[in-house]
């Protein structure tokens, strides 16, 4: 990825629990009706005993989950260069389904500073996606990459 590219996908391992033993599901619930445009904090987790290129993933400093492994490690460089910017475009489910978190993330040109967590800037598409967001395989549009499958 390169400045000026952006790409859709999902959180992984919201059914989990973070390591302060909170339920990300709860958390993300808590957070459903407001957090969409909302930033993210990112932070690459070298010492993580099964991903060097682990990147977790932080709303209001709470951990909500990772990138999935294959796209954390073609971004780690840029979260370890802040050339990378998160923001929220969906918490789904809900209604006793579990809830899941859409993102978008931004390369930013060097030398630019990630927006302040809460700055919004997120436009919600007019029409919904026509595919569900995830599999490592890139589809390009107008500096824009998605993931198309499931995880």
């Amino acid at each position: 990825m390169k400045a000026g590219d952006s790409l859709h996908t999902k959180i992984v391992g919201v059914t989990k629990r973070n390591d302060c033993g909170e339920k990300i599901q709860d958390i993300l619930e808590e957070i459903s009706d407001f957090a969409e445009g909302k930033l993210l904090e990112l932070e690459h987790e070298e010492d993580n005993p099964y991903d060097k290129n682990a990147i977790k993933v932080f709303y209001s400093n709470e951990h909500i989950g990772y990138i999935n492994r294959e796209l954390a490690s073609e971004i780690a460089p840029l979260v370890e260069q802040e050339q990378i910017e998160a923001e929220i475009c969906q918490i789904t489910g809900g209604d006793g389904l579990s809830y899941g978190c859409n993102i978008l993330l931004r390369v930013l040109p060097a030398g630019e500073e990630t927006s302040p967590a809460s700055h919004s800037s997120y436009s919600p598409p007019t029409t919904p996606p026509t595919a569900p967001i995830a599999s490592p395989v890139f589809e390009k549009n107008h500096h824009q990459k998605s993931f198309k499958g499931l995880y």
